[in-house]
């Protein structure tokens, strides 16, 4: 991501519930670390953070993210959601990376409860949530853009393997990252069904999400 990328980006995030931060580091070791150090600082809800790369990206459970530099979408949020919304975070979550993926691309993802988004039924992104001291939760996403078939582990996939042709990264970051964030603050000025419309979830998706086994 270039300083024309980051700056085109910044033009597409509407102000609203959320007053987005957005800064783009080009490498790091792990978004979440400089996020969760940023609410140590006091950075406040729409401190967000973007990478080309990830020393040491990591999802659920401790299992590490890999991904070539320049090859992924990778970024950290603040967020401060009011606490009857917290239980529904990670599908919220969820639900704005697929409206996101398919605002922006055209392809229509599924949800695997609680944080994978598939594309025909292998993991197109990761989410991960962190709740550290106050009121700051910490969302990071990983998403795989321009991945070829060794870059990714088994069961994984990236839109370019799924359209057997990479993406242009200026249009693709500058229309996926807006379209993911504004859904995520429309839940906290109302309702999760405020969210998941603003995600642009389509009935297949919704009646596709599947309980992790």
């Amino acid at each position: 991501m270039t300083a024309m990328v980051l700056e085109r980006v910044r033009e597409r995030l509407v102000p609203g519930e959320v007053l987005w931060k957005l800064h783009y580091e080009p490498s790091c070791s792990s978004t979440q670390e400089l996020a969760r150090a940023a609410a140590a600082r006091g950075a406040g809800e729409g401190w967000t953070v973007v990478t080309d790369v990830q020393r040491e990206g990591r999802g659920r459970l401790g299992r590490s993210w890999v991904a070539p530099p320049e090859t992924a979408l990778l970024f950290s949020t603040i967020l401060q959601p009011p606490l009857d919304v917290l239980p529904l975070l990670p599908l919220l979550a969820a639900l704005a990376v697929a409206g996101g993926i398919e605002g922006s691309t055209g392809a229509v993802p599924d949800l695997k409860w609680p944080n994978d988004v598939l594309l025909n039924g292998k993991k197109l992104a990761g989410i991960l949530l962190e709740r550290p001291a106050g009121p700051d939760v910490v969302l990071g996403v990983g998403l795989n853009v321009n991945q070829a078939r060794q870059d990714v582990p088994d069961g994984g996939t990236s839109l370019a393997m799924s359209w057997s042709a990479n993406l242009c990264w200026l249009p693709f970051s500058t229309t996926s990252v807006p379209s993911t964030s504004g859904p995520i603050a429309k839940a906290w000025a109302g309702s999760f069904r405020a969210g998941a419309a603003g995600a642009r979830c389509s009935a297949r998706r919704s009646a596709s999400i599947g309980m992790a086994r």
